[in-house]
């Protein structure tokens, strides 16, 4: 997710809301690895189950119970355009805000999608 959150940054994440509201086109989300099942990653909901979400080469449509993740540094981010819709099953949370360090506090929202 870099540069928007660098690995050595801290965030707060709410685990319990996405799972009754939903979550967003735009959101910043933790999710298991779909690569590496031990571990997590952090990126952005760009599609959500039926949209229509544009790649380098095709329209892919999310399928239902699935989200497309993407990383905003898209030059150098594995995400759904390597691999493909992700079940929702996977989402962790959604991140709220980065608390460290602190001289970078910000809370995040759902407007960059």
């Amino acid at each position: 997710m870099e540069p928007t959150i660098w690995s050595d940054n801290v965030v707060l994440c709410d685990h319990i809301t996405p799972r009754y509201r939903g979550i967003q086109a735009g959101d910043i989300v933790i999710s298991r690895s779909v690569t590496k099942p031990d571990g997590n990653v952090c990126k952005r909901v760009k599609g959500l189950p039926g949209d229509f979400v544009v790649t380098d080469f095709s329209f892919v449509r999310v399928p239902t119970g699935h989200v497309w993740l993407e990383g905003d540094n898209h030059k150098n981010s594995t995400d759904s355009r390597t691999y493909g819709p992700v079940p929702m099953a996977l989402i962790r949370g959604r991140v709220l805000c980065r608390i460290w360090p602190l001289s970078e506090f910000c809370v995040f929202n759902s407007s960059k999608s």
